[in-house]
């Protein structure tokens, strides 16, 4: 929770914020210990589960590169596999067409 406390956005800091630009929340007074009470309830929560979130995303983006890396390995290593195959066919019909002139 340290980087949310040192942008300014933990609870303490929102409701200083709410407070200084003259905002009311429906429902509850304009008194900072209130308003401090209510933000505790909602942004640790909010910062874990986006932890998380972010988390679990960027292991999907390490996961998929990883994907994307093998398949990529793939097509190359199957696209010289065919061209080495495409080069022993044309040299063995060469071959087969050509050894009339070669064999006098």
């Amino acid at each position: 929770m340290y980087w949310v406390e040192a942008n300014f956005m933990g609870p303490d800091s929102i409701s200083r914020q709410v407070i200084e630009s003259r905002i009311s929340i429906p429902g509850f007074k304009r008194d900072p210990r209130i308003l401090n009470k209510l933000f505790r309830r909602y942004i640790p929560p909010l910062v874990i589960m986006n932890s998380i979130f972010l988390g679990i995303i960027s292991a999907m983006s390490g996961f998929i590169n990883v994907i994307v890396n093998l398949a990529s390995i793939f097509i190359v290593v199957t696209t010289l596999g065919e061209l080495y195959r495409e080069i022993l066919m044309e040299k063995k019909y060469l071959k087969m067409n050509l050894s009339p002139f070669f064999n006098r």
